[in-house]
């Protein structure tokens, strides 16, 4: 939801797709709302599971790492598509 109160898609996921991993690792509430198209199965991972996961694992680390910086280039090509 925006600041103004209306709801935004902000990006359409497909299968294996990581979801508001952002706030986990930032430790911020979650702020966003999920909608399925078709029938669909989700896994839970706690937050302790993946901080055991980062700390002791380079390539897990290195996978969310490399997901973060590409969220963050789509988020700037979003961003300059709009200016």
């Amino acid at each position: 939801m925006s600041s103004n109160g209306k709801d935004q898609i902000v990006r359409f996921l497909k299968e294996g797709a990581l979801l508001d991993y952002h706030s986990v690792i930032g430790q911020e509430a979650a702020s966003l709302t999920v909608t399925a198209l078709d029938d669909m199965q989700a896994c839970f991972i706690s937050k302790n599971k993946i901080f055991e996961m980062i700390k002791s694992n380079a390539s897990f680390s290195l996978d969310i790492f490399k997901a973060v910086c590409h969220d963050l280039k789509e988020a700037n090509s979003a961003i300059t598509d709009m200016v």
